[in-house]
């Protein structure tokens, strides 16, 4: 199983799964200030509209992975 996460604008990445999109994407919450001090990210699930607030960027690109893994 291939897990890529990749930026698709300015403080917001969406997962794949063996090139096919996932339902997870990442997004700055920091009110735009993507690179600006901390910055906030959450998880965003597409299917249902819930966020999920995180922290680091690190952390959330860690924890999609290891909810895709899980699911797998």
């Amino acid at each position: 199983m291939s897990i890529t996460i990749e930026r698709i604008l300015p403080g917001h990445f969406r997962a794949k799964v063996n090139g096919e999109w996932t339902q997870y994407m990442i997004v700055n919450g920091s009110l735009g200030l993507t690179g600006k001090g901390r910055n906030i990210y959450g998880i965003e699930n597409l299917n249902t509209g819930k966020i999920t607030w995180i922290g680091s960027l690190a952390a959330a690109k860690k924890l999609v992975t290891h909810w895709l893994k899980k699911t797998a």
